[in-house]
């Protein structure tokens, strides 16, 4: 759980530096900055499998019958 507050940042701070405010990228900088929050977000979407099966595997998430 400690792992979420900062890797939740990250996507975050990738989109800032691609919106207008900071100025025009070149296009290579675009590309690498999409990759980059493609990846934080896959990163985001791991740590909360590993956490869901932390909780499965306690027995504190329960599936549907």
């Amino acid at each position: 759980h400690e792992v979420r507050p900062p890797l939740a940042s990250v996507p975050g701070g990738l989109r800032l530096l691609g919106s207008a405010m900071v100025g025009d990228l070149k296009p290579e900088a675009k590309r690498i900055l999409r990759i980059a929050v493609t990846n934080a977000d896959r990163l985001h979407g791991l740590i909360d499998d590993l956490l869901d099966l932390n909780r499965i595997e306690a027995g504190a998430m329960l599936s549907d019958p």
